[in-house]
């Protein structure tokens, strides 16, 4: 099962559906604030979209997941923005196990909260969050 979710300007992949929120990040060159891959398979998206992706990107992989590891690790070293990969300790693949996914659902709103915060100077303010005064 795959998940893509987009929220104004914030993408958050699940599965494979974080090839879907890498790739259409790049798209959208600068109106992203913020993208979210948890337990991606970012491998779909390719070197090239990685590579030119530039909303601060966070991956969230299982410490046990013996998939996602690999490719996230792989992912992480090709991205050029503002980036963190982040292993939830004792975590498999489906994030099933007492408080991985909660511990994954605060990492990835920390990370929206702190990026979709600042100002993006590509957005209108009224796609922000915020209004101009």
């Amino acid at each position: 099962m795959s998940h893509l979710q987009a929220r104004a300007n914030r993408l958050l992949g699940y599965s494979t559906g974080s090839a879907a929120a890498l790739s259409a990040a790049a798209r959208m060159d600068g109106r992203i604030a913020a993208v979210v891959s948890l337990g991606g398979r970012t491998d779909l998206a390719g070197l090239v979209v990685q590579a030119s992706i530039s909303a601060p990107t966070l991956c969230i992989v299982g410490e046990g997941d013996p998939h996602a590891m690999p490719l996230n690790t792989e992912a992480f070293s090709h991205l050029q923005c503002s980036k963190q990969l982040t292993v939830i300790p004792g975590a498999t693949q489906l994030f099933k196990e007492a408080g991985a996914m909660q511990e994954a659902s605060s990492l990835a709103a920390e990370w929206v909260d702190l990026h979709f915060r600042q100002p993006n100077p590509k957005l209108p303010a009224s796609d922000q969050g915020w209004e101009e005064s």
